[in-house]
Order: C-alpha cells, then structure tokens, then sequence
C-alpha cells in the first residue's frame, strides 16, 4: 500500500506543478494593441500589421479591422512590428510588460485618401497644382484665341 501511496503524491504533486506553471504562464501573457493612423490621426482599416518577438518568430500577421486596430495576446517581452499600408510602410518596438497590456500607436504619411489611392499632403497638393494647371491653361489659350481681333478690311480701291 505504500508504493501505491507514493505514486498518487507523486501524480499529485506533478499536477500540482504542471497546474501552477500553466497558470503562471497566463499570468505573463497581456494584449498587445496595435493602432494605425494616417498623417491626420484617420484610422486606417486594411492595414497588413505583422508582429514579431524578440527571437523573430512571427506572431501575427494579418490586417487591421475597420477601426484601425489589431489586438493580439502575446507573452511578456519586446516586439517589432511591421505595418504596411498601400506601400507606405512604417516600423515600430513595442514591449508587454503587464496585464494590461499595450497599445501602440503607429502613424503614417497617409494625408488622404481618394479613388482608393492614398497620397501624402505632398503628392496631394501637387496633383491639386496639376489639375489647376490642366484646367487654366486650355482656359487661356480659348480666351486669348476669342480675343483675337479680325484683320482689318482692306482699303476700299481706290478711283482712277
């Protein structure tokens, strides 16, 4: 009966160990909440947000939800994150360092966004210029043709 008695304190205390590593692990695992924004502070749904750990294994990859934001439980440490929007990519370290957690914020050049296309306030103003441009210059060019006076007539001949 004693070697039976052993054996279950042994079971016992192994579970009791495997039990209390289990619960020490959650313990150490916290959101990490990633934000991306525009040069505005616009949200930017549709993101591509790849999160990696500190030995570079990666432990998200996906896209932001309409909102802008990726939530990812992640185990205590320091993370690089990777977003990529519409090629306007940006980087990011972030650590999770308690239960509650993180939230990075990671701004972009995205000043707006039209037809689908995001531009910087750069490209925007230049393509402001560009379409004043095409529009003005047709403009002068017909005024400047409408302004044109006829030739005079000729002189009348004159009497023999």
């Amino acid at each position: 009966m004693s070697k039976r008695l052993i054996v279950i304190l042994i079971i016992v205390t192994l579970v009791g160990i495997m039990g209390s590593n289990e619960k020490t692990l959650a313990q150490n695992v916290a959101p990490l909440i990633v934000k991306v924004v525009g040069a505005q502070g616009q949200n930017l749904s549709g993101a591509r947000v790849v999160i990696e750990d500190s030995t570079g294994t990666t432990v998200f990859n996906g896209f932001t939800d309409e909102q802008g934001s990726v939530r990812v439980d992640v185990a205590y440490g320091t993370y690089s994150i990777l977003v990529d929007y519409q090629g306007f990519i940006n980087t990011a370290t972030a650590s999770v360092s308690s239960q509650a957690g993180t939230v990075s914020t990671i701004a972009t050049n995205v000043f707006i966004e039209i037809f689908g296309q995001a531009m910087t306030f750069a490209t925007f103003v230049l393509w402001i210029i560009v379409l004043a441009l095409i529009i003005s210059i047709p403009t002068v060019i017909i005024v400047r043709i409408r302004k044109k006076k006829p030739p005079p007539p000729p002189p009348p001949p004159e009497p023999e």
